[in-house]
């Protein structure tokens, strides 16, 4: 399961440095993808960071789990959560809101939710423990 725990030590430091951004430094977050915000749209950010954080701190907390439908089924949320965003990326790049800058987040996400799919849900047998 090492490839496993790299994944979500990955998926950990991207979520929380994401909760971070958006929370603390929110321009520098929509910069980054080509969006330009005013101060009072920050609840946005605020909201993403929201989201970003429960994911990073159960990606680390899994690890400690070896109950294998737990694991599958988390690792399966993971990939949802990443794919939900892509789409939400690709439907606002079609809106013109987005800018190209979008598109390497865009590949890690969906990057993202294939390992956690590949490794955390499709290769971990659900009738056995999880050996970390």
């Amino acid at each position: 399961m090492k490839p496993l725990k790299i994944i979500l030590a990955i998926n950990a430091f991207l979520t929380i440095a994401a909760f971070i951004l958006g929370s603390f430094f929110p321009p520098v977050l929509f910069k980054w993808v080509g969006v330009t915000i005013s101060h009072s749209e920050n609840l946005a950010p605020y909201m993403l960071g929201a989201a970003e954080l429960p994911i990073g701190f159960l990606s680390l907390a899994i690890m400690t789990i070896k109950d294998a439908k737990s694991v599958r089924l988390m690792s399966l949320a993971f990939a949802i959560f990443h794919f939900a965003s892509v789409f939400e990326e690709l439907h606002a790049t079609t809106q013109g809101i987005e800018a190209g800058a979008v598109v390497p987040n865009m590949t890690l996400r969906t990057t993202l939710g294939l390992l956690l799919l590949y490794f955390g849900y499709f290769k971990i047998p659900a009738d056995r423990p999880v050996k970390w």
